[in-house]
């Protein structure tokens, strides 16, 4: 082994732990990696650690009680030490929030562009709140395309995500095209990698949209409100004829999946359509397609009165939990497969794979929107008051002047108090900062979905284990001891 057998090591009183029959569910909120199940003899070996032992008394009392192979054991330690599940001191009992990274840092950046305000939809709840025709101009096009370009160069980004959006980017393909063809021919001698994504309501799938898809890293991401016509058109109606866009968004899914395309599916979940959501899972997976649940604030929030929206909460926290278990008991059965070595379910911004200690969704940081005039904000909730210039030709700069906060604040603001305390901050990060302002003023204030966080993320835990052990036996895999995605 390449460690001391004299070197003292600890267990984290944040990793979460959770017996699924004859194994265990492990899990490091504040570690980058996935959920792992591990056997019964691999939970007793970690278990020797949970007062702060060294390596070989807890190795010496192991082999007393078991008959394993020194090369099993050891396998098993460096596997719980490479993966921080042991360490070489306590951990601290309080998180601490990490300020904005340094521009020169950012491997990756993610571009919501906001290239119409046109839509074919009139869905109550939309956060864009003037519907019309402008849509991103050549002018603006080519400007942005300079400035992205320069920003990429300037700060060695790694990886560029674009986000066509609207209002439904179907309506602007020739825009989106051409911003394309010039973001490619502008990035040309640079080893960025490029991804692009259409955010649509899939209403509007045509060759023209097709031929697009079928080009390498070009993705389709499609709205939905729940499953049938009876939930997913409560919202989303065609708003020239009021009629609902189930039956037609259903149908475009079958054609893109015919012509070997897989939509990413964003499910929108709110209080009228969560109750569908065990069939929707159900058939966006028996598709073989991948989803992130999302859930929305409740359409006609008014936002003023405060007792009202806060008990409004509650009552929605609990229809959620009640939906979600639903959700996560029907896609237990061993016939649904997912991505495990991946997320396989996202949920909100919550971070599985990659905690974070600044905010969920790299607000002010990794991910900027960008409207049609090419102002810049912070959120797509707030497109409409988009008011930021990019200075000097480069994003990564002037992304940090559409936050008047540093997310490093919350260690000295006293209402971030209580996430720095909470075992899960790493992976909801104190949820949706700007709904956080919205209802109480306070960016770092608890969140009124911090009930269904504290459900959600140890059940998810549980559910990626269970699916964990259902995919080895699948394989025929026996006598396991450590799992993985």
């Amino acid at each position: 082994m390449d460690y001391d057998f004299l070197t003292k090591l600890y267990t984290s009183h944040r990793t979460y732990r959770k017996q699924l029959d004859e194994y265990w569910a492990l899990f490091n909120p504040d570690f980058p990696g996935l959920p792992v199940v591990v056997s019964d003899v691999v939970y007793q070996l970690y278990c020797c650690f949970d007062e702060g032992e060294f390596i070989a008394t807890a190795y010496d009392r192991f082999l007393t009680l078991n008959t394993f192979s020194n090369e099993e054991i050891q396998a098993w330690l460096l596997f719980l030490i490479n993966n921080d599940f042991l360490r070489l001191k306590p951990t601290p009992i309080k998180y601490e929030a990490e300020d904005f990274p340094h521009p020169d840092d950012l491997e990756f950046l993610t571009l919501w562009l906001h290239i119409t305000n046109d839509c074919n939809f009139s869905c109550d709840y939309c956060f864009v709140e003037e519907k019309d025709s402008s849509k991103m101009e050549q002018d603006t096009i080519e400007r942005l395309v300079y400035q992205i370009g320069n920003t990429v160069k300037k700060r060695r980004i790694k990886v560029l995500n674009l986000k066509f959006a609207g209002g439904e980017p179907c309506l602007a393909m020739n825009n989106i095209k051409r911003f394309y063809s010039l973001i490619q021919k502008e990035l040309a001698e640079t080893e960025v990698f490029i991804n692009v994504a259409l955010l649509s309501n899939g209403s509007l799938i045509n060759d023209n949209v097709i031929n697009f898809l079928k080009q390498p890293n070009i993705y389709i991401f499609i709205s939905l409100d729940g499953y049938g016509a009876e939930s997913h058109d409560i919202y989303r109606t065609f708003k020239n004829s009021g009629t609902g866009s189930w039956n037609v968004i259903s149908e475009n899914i079958d054609t893109l999946l015919e012509n070997n395309i897989r939509p990413f599916i964003l499910s929108t979940i709110s209080k009228q359509s969560c109750e569908s959501l065990k069939d929707l899972v159900a058939w966006i997976f028996g598709k073989g397609l991948q989803t992130r649940l999302g859930v929305v604030n409740q359409a006609g929030t008014t936002w003023t009165d405060k007792k009202s929206v806060e008990h409004e909460y509650k009552e929605y926290t609990k229809k959620l939990i009640n939906n979600f278990e639903q959700a996560f008991v029907e896609l237990e059965k061993p016939n649904y497969k997912l991505d495990l070595a991946h997320d396989a379910l996202l949920i909100n911004d919550i971070q599985f794979s990659v905690p974070s200690f600044r905010a969920c969704c790299h607000i002010g940081t990794k991910h900027i929107v960008i409207d049609h005039k090419g102002k810049l904000s912070c959120c797509p909730m707030k497109i409409n008051t988009a008011n930021v210039s990019i200075t000097d030709d480069d994003i990564a700069t002037s992304i940090r002047e559409t936050v008047d906060f540093s997310t490093a604040d919350r260690n000295t603001s006293k209402s971030g108090q209580t996430c720095l305390h909470c075992q899960w901050f790493p992976a909801c990060v104190g949820g949706c900062l700007v709904t956080n302002k919205k209802l109480y003023n306070d960016t770092f204030a608890v969140a009124p979905l911090h009930d269904f966080y504290a459900y959600v993320i140890p059940r998810y835990i549980d559910f990626y284990g269970k699916k964990l052990i259902q995919q080895a036996q699948k394989d025929n895999i026996s006598d396991y001891h450590i799992l993985k995605g």
